[in-house]
Protein backbone atom coordinates (compact mmCIF):
# COMPACT_ATOMS: atom_id res chain seq x y z
CA UNK A 1 0.00 0.00 0.00
CA UNK A 2 2.74 2.16 0.97
CA UNK A 3 5.65 0.98 -1.12
CA UNK A 4 6.34 4.32 -3.34
CA UNK A 5 6.78 6.32 0.14
CA UNK A 6 10.50 6.39 2.21
CA UNK A 7 10.42 3.86 4.75
CA UNK A 8 12.15 6.92 6.98
CA UNK A 9 12.37 10.54 7.27
CA UNK A 10 16.34 10.73 6.39
CA UNK A 11 15.06 8.68 2.90
CA UNK A 12 12.84 12.18 2.29
CA UNK A 13 14.82 13.94 -0.69
CA UNK A 14 13.20 17.56 -1.53
CA UNK A 15 13.93 19.25 -4.58
CA UNK A 16 14.24 22.86 -3.92
CA UNK A 17 15.32 26.40 -5.18
CA UNK A 18 18.22 28.24 -3.07
CA UNK A 19 17.79 32.01 -4.06
CA UNK A 20 20.76 34.03 -3.07
CA UNK A 21 21.32 37.47 -1.78
CA UNK A 22 23.62 39.86 -0.87
CA UNK A 23 24.07 38.13 3.04
CA UNK A 24 20.81 36.64 3.02
CA UNK A 25 19.40 32.94 0.82
CA UNK A 26 16.23 31.35 0.92
CA UNK A 27 15.41 27.57 0.05
CA UNK A 28 11.81 27.17 -1.31
CA UNK A 29 10.22 24.07 -2.18
CA UNK A 30 9.40 22.83 -5.83
CA UNK A 31 6.07 23.38 -6.33
CA UNK A 32 5.81 26.48 -4.19
CA UNK A 33 5.97 30.00 -6.48
CA UNK A 34 8.18 33.26 -5.18
CA UNK A 35 4.95 35.10 -5.54
CA UNK A 36 3.38 32.54 -3.16
CA UNK A 37 5.32 33.49 -0.30
CA UNK A 38 4.89 35.79 2.41
CA UNK A 39 5.58 39.43 1.64
CA UNK A 40 8.09 40.34 4.24
CA UNK A 41 10.23 37.06 2.95
CA UNK A 42 10.59 38.64 -0.16
CA UNK A 43 11.42 42.04 1.80
CA UNK A 44 13.93 40.36 4.05
CA UNK A 45 15.47 38.51 0.83
CA UNK A 46 16.40 41.95 -0.53
CA UNK A 47 17.55 41.64 -4.52
CA UNK A 48 18.17 37.80 -5.86
CA UNK A 49 22.06 38.08 -7.23
CA UNK A 50 21.57 33.81 -8.06
CA UNK A 51 19.02 30.90 -8.27
CA UNK A 52 20.47 27.13 -8.34
CA UNK A 53 17.81 24.10 -8.04
CA UNK A 54 18.88 21.78 -5.91
CA UNK A 55 18.11 19.04 -3.95
CA UNK A 56 17.42 18.94 -0.08
CA UNK A 57 17.36 15.72 2.93
CA UNK A 58 17.76 16.11 6.36
CA UNK A 59 21.23 14.65 5.98
CA UNK A 60 22.42 17.50 3.99
CA UNK A 61 25.99 19.16 5.25
CA UNK A 62 25.31 22.71 6.70
CA UNK A 63 27.96 23.87 8.85
CA UNK A 64 26.43 25.28 12.16
CA UNK A 65 22.32 24.78 10.84
CA UNK A 66 20.39 21.36 11.64
CA UNK A 67 19.25 19.79 8.80
CA UNK A 68 16.39 18.48 10.08
CA UNK A 69 14.96 21.41 11.73
CA UNK A 70 15.29 22.88 8.09
CA UNK A 71 13.84 19.82 6.57
CA UNK A 72 11.21 20.66 8.88
CA UNK A 73 10.49 24.12 7.68
CA UNK A 74 10.25 23.17 4.38
CA UNK A 75 7.77 20.34 4.61
CA UNK A 76 5.48 22.82 7.11
CA UNK A 77 6.28 25.83 5.31
CA UNK A 78 7.46 25.32 2.19
CA UNK A 79 10.65 27.40 2.94
CA UNK A 80 13.56 28.63 4.75
CA UNK A 81 15.64 31.76 5.31
CA UNK A 82 19.30 31.74 6.37
CA UNK A 83 21.33 34.72 7.07
CA UNK A 84 24.81 34.87 7.06
CA UNK A 85 26.46 35.38 11.04
CA UNK A 86 27.73 38.01 12.19
CA UNK A 87 30.72 37.70 13.64
CA UNK A 88 32.06 40.71 15.87
CA UNK A 89 35.90 40.30 16.25
CA UNK A 90 37.48 40.14 19.68
CA UNK A 91 38.60 43.97 20.34
CA UNK A 92 42.23 44.12 21.14
CA UNK A 93 43.54 45.92 24.49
Amino acid sequence: MFADRPRFFSDVVLDVTLYRGARRALLVRAGLELENLPAHVLKWLGEIQSTEKTEFSETTLMVGISAPAVMYDLLIHGFYLMEEAAIDPARKP
